[in-house]
């Protein structure tokens, strides 16, 4: 959900660049038709899924195969969502709802994207039955293993989790930076000066500073009790030179979040977090493996990586959707009058326009969901290197490898995730498997994966100074 969430921000900072301010609104019969009735049948028919599959887990089809389909229509719902309201701005959504309320800040933005947010949490209320009987299933395991047994959650503190570990983390950060886009240029001495580019520049930066401290408190946290486990970790972060503000435990209350995360760019304001259920319910040794791979994404600078990579596709896919609306315009010059998606008459244009934003994204995506793969691999391998650096090994041996292959298995099983699932920026447990039984036999200090990277990283450099030239010429 993540990923679909970034998506819907940055597609209105594109929307913006593309669409003349003066285009013209569309009717309110128009929008309220091209924009509800398409998600209610849309809903609907994953709600109809939804219940078939709760019908048939204990049916001749078993629960692997129900739950293995449902994993794929899911994903099929939410890229649906996603691209109805991809329609929804190209109908002219957005337009509509500046010119009934006057574009104050923010407002607009939010509301364009609300009934997407809705439509998203629809899909985790119908989606709830079955999440509940995974979890009333795997009680008596957990009995039976003497692992602590936490209340299941209800419908609704279901969806509000869901949307305090998920959504939170995107919007609340990508909306103040979008505010604060649209709160500059009002000053007249902002422009003035020519200060705009350097004020946001500034401020979406702050923003992403202080985000993991945000964060922090929206989700349930607090530092790692003092014992065995704080101690070997906080050891692991001086061994690998890792300065963190704190190791948190991330209390999800029901013990079904079965993760870890690393935030924050700069040591006052990083935390690494483990969640409850990750501690109590994987071996020490697996922990640790999980704890070097967050660790590895702070050594390797991934965060900035993924960032210059999101940053530097994004804007040379700008650069050229611009001729694809553009080309043919009267001398050369854009004709603001045409630039619109709902503009009579308009019917090349629009069609430009549509090409451009999706073509544009679908680019964007591709490249920015394979870079985000390996950074997941060298994450994986850096975990198994220190879990070979431990026995002073020169080579990667299958004792390092099956004990992280084992936490990746761990992770999806009390996950009730399906192993071949796949996960644009993670990709699938059994492909992230896969890649770590072929490091059997590789030199800890120069697996094949770090030189992948560095070649990555060369390409996105050169990518940034092409993108620097062209804006600066």
């Amino acid at each position: 959900m993540q990923v679909l969430l970034m998506v819907l921000v940055l597609s209105i900072f594109i929307h913006d660049t593309l669409v003349a301010p003066e285009t013209i609104a569309p009717s309110s019969m128009l929008m309220l038709t091209a924009v509800l009735l398409p998600k209610v049948l849309w809903v609907s028919a994953y709600t109809l899924i939804c219940r078939w599959a709760y019908r048939h887990l204990d049916g001749t089809l078993g629960p692997a195969r129900v739950l293995s389909r449902l994993d794929r229509f899911t994903t099929m719902f939410r890229l649906g969502v996603a691209g109805l309201y991809l329609v929804d701005l190209c109908l002219g959504a957005l337009v509509y709802i500046r010119a009934q309320t006057r574009n104050p800040v923010l407002i607009d933005e939010v509301a364009v994207i609300s009934p997407t947010l809705v439509l998203f949490c629809i899909g985790l209320l119908v989606y709830y039955p079955i999440e509940r009987r995974l979890r009333e299933a795997s009680l008596i395991h957990r009995f039976d293993q003497g692992l602590p047994v936490y209340p299941i959650k209800g419908r609704w503190s279901y969806v509000i989790t869901h949307l305090r570990h998920e959504a939170a983390l995107i919007l609340i950060p990508l909306l103040l930076v979008m505010a604060w886009v649209e709160v500059v240029p009002d000053s007249w001495l902002v422009w003035k000066l020519d200060l705009a580019p350097i004020l946001i520049f500034v401020g979406a930066a702050v923003i992403f500073l202080f985000a993991p401290t945000i964060i922090r408190y929206i989700w349930d946290t607090k530092p790692l009790p003092d014992g065995a486990i704080r101690q070997r970790l906080m050891a692991m972060c001086h061994t690998y030179r890792v300065q963190v503000r704190d190791v948190l435990l991330w209390q999800t209350t029901s013990g079904g979040m079965i993760n870890a995360a690393v935030m924050g760019l700069i040591r006052p304001l990083r935390y690494i977090l483990l969640s409850d259920g990750l501690l109590d319910q994987l071996p020490q040794k697996q922990v640790e493996a999980v704890m070097a791979h967050e660790l590895a994404h702070v050594c390797r600078r991934h965060m900035f990586w993924l960032l210059a990579v999101a940053l530097t596709t994004l804007g040379l896919m700008m650069l050229l959707a611009f001729p694809v609306v553009y080309f043919g315009s009267p001398n050369g010059v854009p004709n603001p009058a045409a630039t619109g998606f709902v503009v009579i008459g308009a019917t090349e244009q629009k069609a430009r326009s549509v090409l451009a934003i999706g073509g544009a994204l679908a680019i964007w995506a591709v490249v920015f969901g394979w870079v985000s793969r390996r950074v997941e691999r060298q994450a994986d391998t850096f975990a198994v290197q220190h879990l070979a650096r431990q026995r002073n090994l020169d080579t990667i041996d299958a004792e390092a490898v099956q004990t992280m292959v084992g936490a990746l298995q761990q992770v999806a099983d009390l996950n009730h995730m399906h192993t071949g699932r796949r996960n644009w920026r993670h990709g699938s447990i059994v492909w992230r498997q896969n890649h770590l039984r072929t490091l059997v036999g590789q030199l800890v200090e120069r697996p094949e994966i770090d030189r992948l990277m560095n070649r990555i990283k060369l390409v996105t450099l050169a990518g940034m100074v092409v993108l620097g030239a062209t804006f600066y010429f």
